[in-house]
């Protein structure tokens, strides 16, 4: 958990260092540019994290399933929904950092915030559906 706040912290803090966003036309792919690397560093994080801790789970996993006692889905589902709290602090975080050092859109806080944790909790479920 600490070395993944640290790496929220730091990416927010290079991101933050990098855009200094305006309120003019000329800051439109600056926004598109810190939205994309965003987007991008998120679900690289959440996909290869998942990837890389399925295989260690899936020795346990499998023996519960052969044991019948949960199937496939309700542990998939279970795994996603787990990781919901998780997801919503560290994404509090790097969103709470980058938000105000890169200037977006005052206002509109609660929406990114919203947009980033579903996007990283998808990129997880991907990450599951792929190493599985």
């Amino acid at each position: 958990m600490i070395i993944k706040t640290v790496q929220q912290v730091s990416i927010a803090l290079i991101y933050g260092g990098i855009y200094q966003l305006g309120d003019n036309q000329a800051s439109i792919m600056d926004r598109i540019g810190l939205l994309s690397l965003i987007v991008i560093g998120a679900t690289n994080m959440a996909t290869a994290g998942t990837i890389r801790s399925f295989p260690r789970e899936k020795a346990i996993v499998a023996g519960e399933i052969a044991d019948k006692l949960y199937g496939t889905l309700p542990y998939f589902l279970a795994k996603a929904i787990s990781e919901i709290p998780l997801i919503g602090l560290f994404q509090a975080i790097f969103s709470s950092i980058i938000y105000p050092l890169t200037g977006l859109q005052k206002g509109k806080f609660k929406t990114f915030l919203g947009l980033t944790t579903l996007h990283t909790v998808m990129a997880e479920a991907a990450g599951l559906v792929i190493g599985a």
